[in-house]
Formats: C-alpha cells, sequence, structure tokens
C-alpha cells in the first residue's frame, strides 16, 4: 500500500502463454465515434489488450505539433476510489453550442443533500447594443433522495461566437436553473439582456429566483452588471454578478467599467473612438476577489474576473471560450459573451459562498504526463482517458496540448501495455530524498526502467537499460525527455542493478525526491514464457554500433512489431524514436526504398513519414541510412523491441478474415476487429475495372490482381493508418473489400530480394507448412502472379492473372517441399530473379481455414466437399487448374453465398438465343412472362443530324401451363435489334451501317418458333430512317401489353428523337420523346399498367422489370422497376433498358451502343407446395434461387449472379452438377474461409 495515497498495488498477472496481442498492441484511430467530421466527442478502442487488469497507455497525435499522453490504472484507477470520501461535485461548464436542453442527473448513492451555483449566460452585443452580465445565484442543504432525477439546463451565452452560429445576431444570454425530480424549480440564475442599456441578469438576491419550496434555506448571489450604451452605442459589457454582490457595469465612453462587488466580475471598459470590452466572468469555485473594471481606450480594455473568473475580451478578434468564463456581458466590439455554469456539490461541512466550495481534485479522467517535457502530471483533467475498459479505454474529447483524438483521420495513436509478469509492471512510490529500495512484482529482472515524478515540473523521465553499459549499466543515468547521452551517475539508481523482486533509486530528485509522488514503468524482455507453446520471447531489448548506411541487420530471432531506438553516445541528434508496423513501416525493394515513419518520444513534433531507414523482417530488423538518430558509425545505440505476434493460433475466423462494403468516409472499410496486413479490392457492381491489391508492409502501393505488368509504385493509393479499418480514398458501397490478418496456422506475408539460386531457402512464420503461395514480384519483373498449390504437381504453377490451366517446366518451385518454417524457391523470373518479391502464404487451420481441391467425375455431378467448418464458409476461392479459359472465381457471404427458396422455384434469362429448359422434378404446372427485344435507333438518317428512336418490346404472360417433370422445353430470348448510321461507328458489334436498324428478336416459350409458341411477346422495330420503330404489337399469352414507338426524327436536323418505353403487364410503353434543338421540352409518353415510360432523355432506354407488375413509369423512367429507376437516367446495352426498351438518340454524331435496343427476356415461375404464383402480381416477386454472386480475380468483370453454383453446408460446400464448378472430369484447387 502506498503510504501517500493509500491504494492496493495488486499483483502482475502471470503470462501463462499469453500471446503478444493481449498484452501490447499499437491502437491506432481516427476521428471520435460517430463522427466522419472530427467533432470532439468520444471514442472507445477496440484493442485486443483489457486495461482493466491493470496498465499504460502512451499516445500521440502524430500529425500535428502537441504533447505526448502518457496514463496509467495507478496513478489514475478511474474506479471511484481517489478523493475524499462522501464527497464530490457535478459540472456543467462547457459551451452549449445550440439552444440549450434539459439534462437528467442523477443524484449519487448515499447524497441525502448538496449545495447549488448557477450563473447566467452573458448577453451578446452587436450594432448599438451592449450585453449585461449574468446572474448568480447558490442555495445549500437542499434535500435530494439518491437515484432521484434532478433537471438542470446551463445557460448559453448570447453572443454569436461559441453559440454555434457565428454569422448569426447576437441575443440574451440564457438562464442557468435546476429543478426538483418533481420538476419544480429549485434555483435559477437569468442571463443578461442585449439592448441600448444592456440590464445584467437576476441571481439570488432575488427571491424570484428561489423555488417556492426552497425559500426556507439559505441562498445568495447578485445580479450582472449593465452593459452601457456609450457614443455611437460603443460602451463596456457588464460583468457577471458575485456570490454577495453585483457586477461591475460596464463603461460609457472614454470611461472605465465599474468593479464588481461580492465576488463579480469588472465591467468592460468604454471606447474612445471604437468598440467597448467585455465583462469580467464569475468563478464556481466559492467567492473570492472582486474584479477589476476595465479601463478605458481605443478599444476598451476588458473587465477582470471575479472569484477566479475569466477577463473579458477586449477586442472582437480576442475572444475565446475562455474569456468572460462564466456570465460576462459582451461589449459592443468585443466579440462574444461568457456562457453560464452550474455547480452541484455534495459533503459535509460544505456551504455557497465560501466554506470548502474551493474546486475539487477531478477524478473523472486520467491524469497523464508528456515525454516529451518534465512538467508534473496534468490533473483535474475533463478530457481524455475517463475509463479502462476489456477493449483498451474510451477517450472523451480532445484536449489541446496532446490533441488526440480529435479531427485527425486516422493520426491517433496509442502504445496500450498490459500488466502481465515477465513483460510489464507499474510501481508507484513517496521518494524520501535518500536511498531506498523498491519491491515489483516483474517476475523477473527488469530490462529497462522509466521513472517520473509526477508532482513537480523540472523533474525528466529517468530511464535505466540494461544495456547502458555492458558491466555496471546502473551507474549511468539517461532521460526519456531530452536528447542527451548517457552520463555516468550514481546516485539515479545507487549503483545497484534491479533484481527479478526489488529495484534501488539513489537520493536523485529525477528519481527520489523526498515527499513526492513517482511512477515506475518496469519493462521485462528476453523472457521465455509466452504463446501457444508457453516458452516464446516476446520483448528484447539490446545495443549496437551504427554502420552509416547500412545494412545494419539487427538479430532478434523474429520478427518485431514495434521498436524504440536511443543513441547513448555523442553526435547530434540523439532524439527516442519509435517505429511500429501500424503506423508506417514499408519494405525497401532493390532499386527503391520502402518509406518509414518515425515518432520522437523527447518531442513533441509531428512524426517524420518520409525517410527509409528500417525494415521489420523475420528474424529482427535491418537499418539503412546515416541519421545520428539510428545508424552512424561510431555511435552505440539502444533499443527495445516487441515481437509481433504470429505466435498463438487465432480462435475463430472473425479475428483474421473480413470483409465489407466501402463506406465512403474515412476509413473506407471500417470496424475490421484486426489491423488489416492484406486487403483485396474491386469494384463490384461496373465492368472494366481492375483489382487493387496491397499489402501494410509495402505501404501506400498496392498493385492488379487482373495484370501480369504490375508492380508497386505506380500507384499510391492505399493508406494503413489505423488498427480496425484501411482507407482507399474514401471508397463507397459500390466498392468491398476482402482484409486479411497475418496469424499462425492462416496467413503470413514474406519479402525477399532475389538472388537467382536455386533452391533458394526462405524463412516464414506460419508455424505450419504452408499450403498455396502467391508470389509476384515488386518490381522491374512483369510475369505476373504465380501460385503454388499442394494438390497440384509439385513443380507446376498457376497464375492469378490468367484464366489459363497449370503450366509446368519453369523453375518457380522446386522438389523440395514447404516446412512449417521454410519455403524453397527455384530462380524463375516470376518468383527469384532480379527484382524484389512478396509472397502470401495459407494454410489449413482447424475451423478457420481451408486449402484443398476436389475432382468432378465424368458426368459433372455434384461434389460435396469438407472443410472442418461449424457454419460454413464466408469466403470461397476456387479455380479449375485442368482446364485452360477457366476463371480464378471468388464467392463471399457480403455479396451472397444463397440457399434456393424450398418450395418456391424460378427461372430468369436474359441472354439472348434459343434454348431448352429442362423441368425441375416436382413441377407440374409453371406461369411464364416473355418482353420482346427493342429496336435499334438510327443516327444521322440519310445525312440529316439527329435520330430516330427504336419501338419497344412488347411482353406477354401465361399462367398456370401444364409441364410434366423431365419435360425439355424449348424458348428463346430476343435481343436487342441493332442502331444503324453512316457516321463513325466505334461499336459494331451494336451499330451497323445504313439508315435502317434492326428490329429486335421475339421472346417466347415453349413452341418451334414465336408462331406456335404458348406464350410470346413481339419485339420493337428498329428505326426507319426518318421514322421512330413500332412498338411491339402483339403478344401471346393471358394478358400482357404493346411497346410503344420511337420518336421520330421527321427529316428535321432538330429532332433528336429517342426509344419507346416496354410494355407493360396490363398496358402499353410510353411512345418516345424526341428533343428539338435549343429548347428543352424532351416529350415522351409515360407507360400504362406498369409498362416504362417513352425516353426522354439522352441515352435514355426504358425498360420494364420481370418481377410482377409495379408502378408505371413517367416519361424516361422504367416500370414496374426496370431500368432506369430514376428519371432520365443512361442506359447502354446490354445493360440499360432491362427488358425491352427501344434503342435511343445519345446526342453525339459518332455511334454508340445505347442506339442498340435492351434485350427481352424470359421468366419461369412454379411451386410445389401448392403455392399459386400467376401473372400479374400473384406471388411472383423475385425468390432466391440460391444463385451466387462471383467475381474473377483474372478479369475486370463485375459480380455477375444468375447461377447456382453451390450450396454452403455446415462443414464445407457442395458444388451443384453442370456449373462452372463441376466440369466433367476437372479437377479444381480452393481456400475457403470460415
Amino acid at each position: 500500500m502506498d503510504p501517500i495515497t493509500q491504494k492496493i498495488i495488486s499483483l502482475t498477472e502471470t503470462p501463462d502463454g499469453e500471446s503478444v496481442s493481449n498484452v501490447f498492441q499499437t491502437y491506432a484511430w481516427g476521428h471520435p465515434d460517430g463522427s466522419s467530421t472530427g467533432a470532439l466527442g468520444i471514442h472507445t478502442s477496440r484493442s485486443t489488450v483489457d486495461l482493466t487488469r491493470g496498465g499504460m497507455v502512451m499516445g500521440k497525435r502524430w500529425d500535428t505539433s502537441a504533447d505526448w499522453y502518457v496514463a496509467d490504472t495507478v496513478i489514475s484507477p478511474l474506479d471511484g476510489s481517489q478523493g475524499t470520501p462522501g464527497q464530490g461535485n457535478a459540472l456543467w461548464v462547457g459551451h452549449p453550442s445550440s439552444a440549450p436542453t434539459d439534462t437528467a442527473w442523477t443524484v449519487p448513492t448515499g447524497v441525502t443533500s448538496v449545495c447549488i451555483l448557477v450563473v447566467g449566460g452573458g448577453a451578446g452585443a452587436d450594432g448599438g447594443n451592449k450585453g449585461g452580465g449574468g446572474g448568480l445565484a447558490w442555495i445549500n442543504d437542499v434535500p435530494v433522495t439518491p437515484g432521484t432525477q434532478l433537471t438542470v439546463r446551463q445557460g448559453k451565452t448570447g453572443g454569436r461566437n461559441g453559440s454555434g452560429n457565428p454569422s448569426g445576431s447576437d441575443t440574451d444570454g440564457q438562464s442557468s436553473y435546476v429543478k426538483d425530480a418533481n420538476g419544480d424549480l429549485i434555483i435559477q440564475a437569468n442571463g443578461g439582456q442585449k439592448q441600448q442599456y444592456g440590464h445584467g441578469g437576476t441571481g439570488g438576491n432575488d427571491s424570484a429566483n428561489i423555488g417556492t419550496n426552497y425559500q426556507s434555506l439559505t441562498y445568495g448571489g447578485g445580479t450582472g452588471g449593465h452593459g452601457n450604451h456609450g457614443s455611437s452605442g460603443k460602451g463596456g459589457g457588464g460583468g457577471a454578478a458575485g456570490y454577495s454582490g453585483n457586477g461591475g457595469g460596464g463603461g460609457s465612453q472614454c470611461n472605465s467599467g465599474s468593479d464588481g462587488s461580492g465576488g463579480g466580475g469588472g465591467g468592460g471598459g468604454g471606447h474612445c473612438t471604437t468598440d467597448g470590452g467585455q465583462g469580467g466572468g464569475v468563478g464556481i469555485f466559492g467567492e473570492g476577489a472582486n474584479g477589476v473594471g476595465g479601463a478605458s481606450a481605443s478599444y476598451g480594455n476588458p473587465g477582470q474576473g471575479g472569484s477566479g473568473g475569466g477577463a473579458g475580451a477586449g477586442t472582437y478578434g480576442s475572444w475565446t471560450e475562455e474569456t468572460g468564463k462564466f456570465g460576462g456581458g459582451s461589449g459592443a466590439g468585443s466579440g462574444g459573451a461568457g456562457r453560464g455554469a452550474v455547480r452541484i456539490l455534495w459533503g459535509a461541512g460544505r456551504a455557497f459562498p465560501s466554506t470548502n466550495v474551493q474546486q475539487d481534485s477531478s477524478y473523472t479522467h486520467a491524469e497523464y504526463g508528456s515525454f516529451n517535457n518534465g512538467d508534473k502530471f496534468h490533473t483535474n483533467m475533463d478530457k481524455g482517458i475517463k475509463e479502462w475498459k476489456n477493449t483498451g479505454w474510451t477517450w472523451d474529447q480532445s484536449d489541446s496540448d496532446t490533441q488526440v483524438n480529435g479531427d485527425a483521420h486516422s493520426a491517433n495513436l496509442a502504445y496500450n501495455f498490459r500488466k502481465c509478469k515477465k513483460f510489464f509492471t507499474l510501481k508507484e512510490y513517496t521518494g524520501n530524498g535518500s536511498n531506498q529500495t523498491l519491491s515489483h512484482d516483474l517476475g523477473c529482472e527488469p530490462s529497462m526502467i522509466w521513472v517520473k515524478n509526477v508532482e513537480d515540473d523540472g523533474h525528466d523521465w529517468g530511464v535505466y537499460h540494461k544495456q547502458l553499459d555492458a558491466t555496471n549499466p546502473e551507474s549511468y543515468q539517461l532521460f526519456l525527455s531530452t536528447n542527451n547521452e548517457r552520463i555516468a551517475s550514481n546516485d539515479m539508481w545507487n549503483n545497484t542493478k534491479p533484481t527479478g523482486s526489488e529495484f534501488t533509486v539513489g537520493n536523485n530528485a529525477h528519481s527520489n525526491a523526498s515527499g513526492k509522488k513517482y511512477i515506475a514503468y518496469l519493462f521485462a524482455a528476453d523472457q521465455a514464457a509466452f504463446g501457444d507453446s508457453t516458452v516464446d520471447v516476446i520483448a528484447k531489448t539490446g545495443t549496437y554500433d551504427g554502420n552509416s548506411g547500412g545494412p545494419n541487420t539487427i538479430t532478434l530471432g523474429w520478427e518485431p512489431q514495434m521498436v524504440m531506438i536511443k543513441c547513448i553516445t555523442s553526435g547530434t541528434p540523439r532524439n527516442w524514436i519509435i517505429m511500429d508496423k501500424i503506423r508506417l513501416m514499408s519494405m525497401n525493394r532493390s532499386g527503391s526504398s520502402g518509406i518509414d515513419g518515425f515518432q520522437y518520444l523527447n518531442l513533441n513534433g509531428s512524426a517524420d513519414n518520409t525517410n527509409s531507414f528500417i525494415d521489420f523482417t523475420p528474424e529482427g530488423f535491418v537499418l539503412t541510412g546515416s541519421s545520428n538518430n539510428n545508424n552512424v558509425t561510431g555511435q552505440t545505440y539502444i533499443y527495445y523491441a516487441i515481437r509481433n505476434d504470429m505466435l498463438s493460433e487465432p480462435q475463430s475466423a472473425t479475428e483474421v478474415y473480413t470483409s465489407s462494403l466501402g463506406t465512403g468516409n474515412y476509413p473506407s472499410f471500417q470496424n475490421t476487429g484486426f489491423a488489416v496486413d492484406a486487403a483485396w479490392v474491386k469494384q463490384i457492381n461496373a465492368s472494366d475495372t481492375a483489382w487493387n491489391v496491397g499489402f501494410r508492409k509495402s505501404g501506400e502501393f498496392d498493385m492488379k490482381w487482373n495484370s501480369a505488368a504490375t508492380n508497386e509504385g505506380a500507384y499510391s493509393d492505399f493508406k494503413w493508418y489505423n488498427s480496425d479499418g484501411w482507407n482507399w480514398g474514401a471508397k463507397n458501397s459500390d466498392y468491398q473489400s476482402w482484409m486479411f490478418r497475418r496469424a499462425r496456422g492462416f496467413f503470413d506475408l514474406q519479402y525477399w530480394d532475389g538472388d537467382s539460386t536455386s533452391p533458394r531457402q526462405l524463412p516464414h512464420q506460419l508455424g505450419v507448412t504452408p499450403e498455396m503461395m502467391i508470389v509476384k514480384s515488386r518490381n522491374n519483373i512483369a510475369d505476373g502472379w504465380y501460385v503454388y498449390h499442394k494438390d497440384i504437381p509439385s513443380l507446376s504453377y498457376l497464375k492469378v492473372h490468367s484464366s489459363d490451366k497449370e503450366y509446368s517446366g519453369a523453375n518457380c518451385w522446386t522438389s523440395t517441399a514447404p516446412t512449417d518454417t521454410h519455403f524453397y524457391l527455384g530462380s524463375d523470373n516470376a518468383v527469384n530473379n532480379n527484382a524484389s518479391y512478396h509472397g502470401q502464404l495459407f494454410a489449413s487451420l482447424s475451423g478457420i481455414s481451408k486449402v484443398g481441391s476436389y475432382e468432378v467425375n465424368a458426368n459433372g455431378d455434384s461434389v460435396t466437399v469438407d472443410c472442418g467448418f461449424s457454419a460454413g464458409p464466408r469466403f470461397l476461392l476456387i479455380k479449375d487448374y485442368t482446364n485452360d479459359s477457366t476463371d480464378w472465381m471468388l464467392f463471399d457471404t457480403v455479396r451472397g453465398i444463397a440457399e434456393p427458396h424450398a418450395t418456391l422455384g424460378e427461372m430468369l434469362d436474359d441472354t439472348p438465343g434459343q434454348k431448352t429448359w429442362t423441368v425441375p422434378a416436382g413441377v407440374t404446372s409453371v406461369s411464364v412472362l416473355c418482353i420482346g427485344g427493342g429496336g435499334g435507333c438510327v443516327l444521322y438518317p440519310s445525312g440529316t443530324t439527329g435520330a430516330s428512336g427504336g419501338g419497344g418490346g412488347a411482353l406477354g404472360y401465361k399462367n398456370n401451363i401444364s409441364v410434366t417433370p423431365g419435360q425439355t422445353i424449348t424458348y428463346n430470348v430476343g435481343d436487342g435489334g441493332k442502331g444503324a448510321t453512316n457516321n463513325s461507328n466505334s461499336v459494331p458489334d451494336n451499330v451497323i451501317g445504313g439508315w435502317n436498324a434492326q428490329a429486335g428478336g421475339y421472346s417466347w416459350f415453349n413452341g418451334t418458333g414465336h408462331g406456335d409458341a404458348v406464350c410470346m411477346a413481339e419485339p420493337g422495330d428498329g428505326g426507319q430512317n426518318y421514322n421512330g420503330g413500332n412498338g411491339g404489337g402483339n403478344y401471346t399469352g393471358d394478358g400482357g401489353g404493346l411497346g410503344g414507338k420511337g420518336g421520330n426524327n421527321d427529316g428535321n436536323t432538330s429532332y433528336w428523337a429517342f426509344g419507346g418505353g416496354a410494355a407493360g403487364y396490363s398496358g402499353n410503353g410510353g411512345d418516345g420523346g424526341r428533343w428539338p434543338a435549343g429548347g428543352n421540352n424532351y416529350g415522351g409518353d409515360p407507360g400504362s399498367g406498369g409498362g416504362a415510360g417513352g425516353g426522354g432523355a439522352w441515352a435514355n432506354q426504358c425498360g420494364t422489370g420481370a418481377f410482377g407488375e409495379g408502378a408505371s413509369g413517367v416519361a424516361g423512367q422504367g416500370g414496374s422497376g426496370g431500368y432506369p429507376q430514376s428519371v432520365g437516367g443512361a442506359g447502354y446495352y446490354p445493360n440499360g433498358g432491362k427488358y425491352g426498351g427501344g434503342g435511343s438518340s445519345h446526342g453525339s454524331s459518332s455511334a454508340s451502343s445505347a442506339m442498340r435496343g435492351a434485350q427481352g427476356v424470359v421468366r419461369i415461375v412454379w411451386s410445389t407446395d401448392g403455392t399459386t404464383r400467376e401473372f400479374p402480381t400473384t406471388n411472383v416477386q423475385y425468390t432466391d434461387q440460391g444463385y451466387d454472386p462471383v467475381l474473377k480475380l483474372n478479369t475486370k468483370d463485375q459480380s455477375i449472379s444468375g447461377t447456382n453454383y453451390f450450396a454452403k453446408t455446415n462443414s464445407g460446400f457442395t458444388v451443384n452438377a453442370n456449373t462452372l464448378l463441376s466440369t466433367p472430369n476437372a479437377k479444381y484447387i480452393f481456400l475457403a474461409i470460415a
């Protein structure tokens, strides 16, 4: 127990095989929670370090000059154990930026009586007005009941500055009050008034401000000082009221403001030529000295605060949130007024105006120190860490000195250390001015100790480091808060080396001043007690000599995640520097340097992210460059390093893999639950958009899956400065990312420079044998992404960027199989030649991941694969390695791994052509919808400027068609008709020559052609020279509608016409409009009966949806959910105008795929449980058929859905027969993640 604080110092817990991430984490975050704009707020960390078990936090805002923030659970337990028992207070002192609202305050347990102080807001002053000061009122011994709620309102300033509306008008100040649990007034202080003679607000000197039920109690207060108009309305503002008197009045022209009385604020001085000063505020911690009135001047001087309140502002530009605090009225030119305040206090022997009501020590937020100075710890904090949590901490707002948790995107950084035997502990002690030996519970000899006097300024952070000297490190002193070299010292550690249970401090004031409180942080190193094996080392201290330029290889035996370095000999600079994997540490590549970010511990400056000087390797770290801070010949350095966590296997797949859509904010991809080491990303709703792939250790440089030539350096889009996500240009939900964390048994990422040797042995950190490796050059070479997989022949390889089957013959891999510590390469350019490389290594981990393969029989039957999962895969990558023209097919649960509806079935086909369909088992009746293809558009008919639109397709449906299970039925999906022009044509597949566009194709079901089909829909005609194409004019079935006519050009050079809308279920498509040159009326008719409106804008193809009759489209809009869903949206074949929209002009003299009509569709629906499914509206909405959206790593294609490739099982998956995943006699490899 500490003799001063009386705190019990709990024992540090035993390691018991702890993983690194349980006891240390570099945690980086951006804006406070719920804020995308950086507004002040709260952030609760999602750290792996449980700080409710004790520990320390080192925080830094690294993008700006600001102090370090160092706090711990011993100085600041934040558990209610601090302070005087039974005594406390609650404050409302922030700046309400909008109209104040009532807040509820719950009376604490054990509290039966409170004293209350309220101050009204000072008035603003604009134009000819002056602001009066706010009133003050207090009342003692108010009876309360624990657990009940009082209503509190803090009055807002009347000044436009500080009100949240700096461009608005000044107003009266607003009243502050407290009401009891029944809603009855207890006490109120009124705000100052804004007027030519701005009156001060009344307070406790007026019984009207005391509730009827409480006027028998002791109360008091005063009225705020009046503002003075002065000549031309430029007088001073009134001072805030006092505890037993009034605020000073503002001065008139060239006259001083009045002094306050009874502890009130002084009035602002009157102007002589310009503006008056603000009145002084009043403090809330008991009656004190009166505020002196401001003297007159060109700009009147401000009144001084009374009772410790804030002085006013003299000029507009000098106003801050501290001036006039609390209740000072605005002078005409001072630009702001003081806000109101409320204070409730309790405890025996306390009473306003001055009995034991001084400021309490605040223990609501952590006290903190800063490495970059020798100042004492900051106390009475109302910002910063306010709670220790099992996920780290909760950070409340941002204080002005450190700025941590401010508007920083991802520039907020914290190193979280948890108490744990043989890693880290804390010791609070009281100095005795002489030598003293102190016990500790680290469980081993400390390798490094930091100590700090937390009560006095001018005392640096003292450092003991085991390598300060080879034999007697205890005979030296070093300081964390300076850049000094080590100095011989007998009195810092009393020439006594620490032991496994004690450390000693001498009589040096930095470590042992008499009666002063100190905190010591003790760090262990080289302790084999961690990881699943309980024999791994996770921290090391050491020393090395610089070699100017490097490489200077420091061997740790493992890869670090954080390294601190200090030069302890001569030369400058000798700053403490700290580097970590989270913020920025990118690997060098041959011929080009990586970029490494480092932060100075002893300075408050921003991080340096411009240099390249360190690489974290599997065996330690390598230094390059010649900075005296880290690597100069002739200098000696010490370091402290913490291991990257590849020791413990993850317990859940959510710890190592996730996928999400972009947020459109920063970071783009959030709430991963882990620091992302590798990310794949793709725009999923657009073709011709490349894949992007990046890695934390490659820094900002990303590459492309679908390109062999891609290398690092061409793109610099990825930002990794976050522990719970990553950023790529604030991408929105059109983008999806697949994110991976390096973890033992699951995934590793390794870097190497090629040397053309074969076989080449390289280390990895998987801890198990890698079963799949993806290797890529980072520079110089354009061979692409090469894949090793355990289930293809040992010397064969695949290419991610290619659809080809397995290759053989190149010297990529060797006959030596990978092991649980190493993998082996040949000398091929793609893996080990004149370049730098990285490799992604995957392995099977029970319940989390599976690297495997399967083989399909000659019939193409389904195959069931057991991955050992409990709830199926969330990620599945599959490749046929025995056939060419087979893609790398990626499925995931974000886009959907679907299962078909148990009893409702359907088939939708919108790919043009004649086909057959086999009736599924158990199906005896179907209902069918057909929409014909739209006709094409003519551009520049007969050479005339303008266009003629294509006709929209007809729609027909037929219900309850009798069928037989196993029956084969022929059907046809009509294509869109091609457009026509004799002008420039870069899309010949969609536009033919001439002035007569093609008609679309018939869509029909169950026949030999459209003439004898059971259900049929005619296509729209193509535009014929100057005339728009007619809409589809016929259908076969129980119901339907006709397509709209395309707009006419009429041989008029002024008319650009648009296509007709597709038909509706019980009405027709609208006729297409046209644009007259120089006009703005595009025309176009609405559809009816669920039909599409006629085209009414450039490239505006209007189709009808296939999922039952819905709202009809207005001009320029699809019907029944067809495209476009927004009025006037552009569409281009084959994705625009679905389904049946006529081809449309696009406002250009060159051909466009918008001229081609939209394709038609055939949709078949059924049930096997007797549910009626009939068009136009009876149970014909979309029903999930198990279509699995697929992306292809080797192409730029968008995500495509339309095939039920496989069914997810609890243990794995079953590929369905007759799909691309079940080609007869094919062999497939896969990577699955649970």
